[in-house]
């Protein structure tokens, strides 16, 4: 997309733009998407620009300031509304050089009744005024600490937490066209923001920088941080052009810094030529060091809590993933997590490869720590259960890596790659249903069975197989496979088996179609092993492996053996699966000493409590419902 000419604000510090004059941004402004519901407060206005300025000092958790929005009607408007925390004072309303009143109708909004009646279409522009003490929610969207001794402060507004610090609105159907931010703040303190440095200036004990954006930005990615920051400069070449990477870091961090930094340059080259040019390349890549333990990848100037290479590969990911294309609801969160997670592997695989198999194994280790639970976030309401670790990071990588598994390389790159440079969506919202259709025109097939499974599904699959040899190097394998959320949901995902001996190994795909099925092979050597997923290619945890007993008898394992107080009983038995069993022991004369009917879990095991029974020599006999019976001898030792 070509550049637009800028209209950059004076550079005169009390000067704002005229009444209704648009400032103009590189990218063109994107219809809103009537499709995405919209809050009360997005309703009937596209945002063009807001000009924030913001007084703060390290020291202080508070905050004054004013924002001036511009803005397009879109529907006959005779009141405004936006979010601000009911902790933040409204000192004043300027309409047209007018003073009107703010109202405060509860739920931390603001409402603006206009003197007159707006027309579809107009372009107006409205300051409001304000201070206060920011409240924090979320994962601290207004805060201040302290780094050897010295006071920092930053913002970190996702999801819902730019109301806490600014007057705003917050939404996910309509980005801010563009930005200015001011921040003043005591003299031997620097800030960072969005977009590029246009004023940096000391006036008397205050210093003054003035940041200008002209990319399109959702609320909650607007930012600020202020400390005594050291600075020094990257450059990423690409082939669009050199990128300017402006660090920002505590000064007693400096060496750690500079090495950990540099990884971006490398991560930002294979972004670029796997997803398109970086997004906001006529600005630049902003990395500033902050006082939480993760990161934030607020648009051009990702806010950092190290600078570990995973954490940097993934807050970069984000400009793709995220900020230029940013989830239109927070049900789709993946599509802003589950990337940048993925990315960031993507880094391993392209750059450390030896570092790619061990990082899906920590993907499927943290997510598979819920049985339950979809990549689609059912409760919008819960942060925690928006930022799920488990399912909106981990699982949605791993679906990610399982669908570029099913489709292949090609078909994946292509239909993302497409996904990324799709003009009505850079600089706009997303749905997973968009990224699916691009990803189905790629492979030219259909994709639902898939997401319905692993987007809107819940938990992932566990298998057992018991296998058995057969003659001429031949093995037979019997898969089955139950679902951690007990729900019954058959996963039909592509599933890896690796078979070794005599210093030999293979490893072959099958597609499930059922629990239980049988499958034969010839991998060419007599197997003595086999593993299920051995290149980690599937989200799956919990997978059992049995050798088929050469008898009946062979099956039947207890263990400890002898006991003195509980026992586990397992029968290698497929059609043991989930089934209800007679447990009976009888003494040496003959004698039922104990009874009872249990039932086995997916692994075919049990276990029973033995503790009124008497030392000594008993014979345990299993029974299933279709009339077979093992027997084992048991010996029991109480001290």
């Amino acid at each position: 997309m070509h550049r637009l000419l800028i209209l950059l604000l004076s550079a005169l510090l009390h000067t704002g733009i005229s009444e209704a004059q648009p400032v103009v941004s590189y990218c063109k402004r994107r219809p809103i998407d009537t499709t995405i519901p919209s809050s009360l407060v997005s309703r009937n206005l596209d945002l063009l620009h807001q000009e924030c300025r913001f007084r703060v000092d390290p020291q202080v958790a508070a905050i004054s300031g004013s924002v001036r929005s511009t803005f397009r009607t879109t529907a006959i408007v005779d009141a405004i509304e936006f979010d601000a925390s009911d902790a933040l004072v409204v000192d004043s309303v300027v309409y047209h050089g007018i003073r009107l009143p703010a109202i405060r109708p509860g739920d931390d909004l603001i409402r603006i009744e206009l003197p007159a009646t707006l027309a579809n279409g107009s372009y107006d522009s409205i300051d409001v005024h304000y201070h206060g003490t920011p409240s924090s929610g979320g994962f601290g969207s207004f805060e201040t600490a302290q780094h050897d001794g010295q006071p920092v402060l930053w913002t970190l507004s996702e999801p819902y937490g730019a109301r806490d610090w600014w007057p705003c609105r917050q939404t996910l159907d309509d980005k801010i066209d563009s930005l200015d931010v001011i921040v003043t703040n005591p003299a031997g303190y620097r800030s960072a923001s969005n977009g590029i440095l246009v004023l940096d200036t000391i006036i008397g004990n205050e210093r003054v920088t003035h940041w200008q954006h002209r990319y399109p930005i959702a609320t909650y990615l607007v930012a600020i941080a202020v400390t005594n920051y050291a600075r020094f400069n990257l450059t990423v070449p690409l082939p669009g052009g050199d990128v300017p990477v402006i660090n920002l870091c505590f000064p007693e961090d400096s060496v750690y810094a500079a090495t950990g930094a540099s990884v971006v340059i490398g991560q930002m080259q294979l972004f670029d030529s796997l997803f398109g040019a970086y997004p906001f390349r006529q600005e630049k890549y902003g990395q500033a060091q902050f006082g939480w333990g993760g990161g934030m990848e607020h648009q051009t100037m990702t806010f950092l809590g190290s600078w570990e290479k995973e954490l940097i590969a993934h807050e970069l990911a984000h400009q793709w993933f995220g900020d230029m294309i940013t989830c239109g609801s927070w049900e789709d969160i993946w599509l802003n997590e589950g990337f940048a997670t993925y990315l960031s592997g993507l880094c391993y695989e392209f750059l450390e490869p030896e570092l790619w198999k061990p990082f899906r194994e920590k993907l499927v280790a943290n997510g598979t720590q819920l049985d339950e639970g979809s990549v689609f976030c059912d409760d919008t309401t819960s942060v925690s259960r928006i930022f799920s670790g488990a399912l909106s990071y981990s699982k949605g990588a791993m679906v990610l890596h399982m669908l570029r598994q099913l489709i292949g390389d090609s078909a994946f790159f292509t239909g993302v790659r497409h996904y990324a440079l799709d003009p009505t969506l850079q600089y706009s919202f997303s749905r997973t249903t968009t990224l699916i259709a691009h990803v189905e025109s790629a492979c030219q097939c259909d994709l639902d069975l898939f997401f319905n499974e692993w987007y809107a599904g819940s938990g992932f699959p566990r298998y057992t197989a018991y296998w058995e040899n057969l003659e001429q190097n031949k093995v037979r394998v019997q898969l089955f496979q139950s679902g951690s959320a007990g729900d019954g949901l058959f996963f039909h995902n592509p599933i890896e088996l690796g078979f070794s001996g005599a210093a030999q190994d293979t490893v072959v795909r099958i597609l499930p179609q059922s629990s239980g099925a049988f499958y034969e092979f010839e991998p060419g050597f007599r197997v003595s092993d086999i593993t299920i997923d051995p290149h980690v290619n599937t989200f799956t945890a919990g997978n059992r492996v049995y050798r088929k007993a050469v008898n009946a008898e062979d099956e039947l394992v207890l263990f400890p053996n002898p006991t003195d107080r509980e026992i586990t009983i397992r029968c290698d038995r497929p059609s043991l699966f989930n089934r209800t069993v007679s447990v009976n022991l009888f003494s040496t004369d003959g004698r039922l000493v104990y009874s009872e009917k249990t039932a086995f879990t997916p692994t075919a095991s049990c276990s029973i409590y033995l503790d009124d029974l008497p030392s000594g020599l008993y014979l345990v006999e299993l029974t299933d419902d279709q009339g077979l019976r093992w027997t084992r001898k048991l010996g029991v030792t109480h001290p």
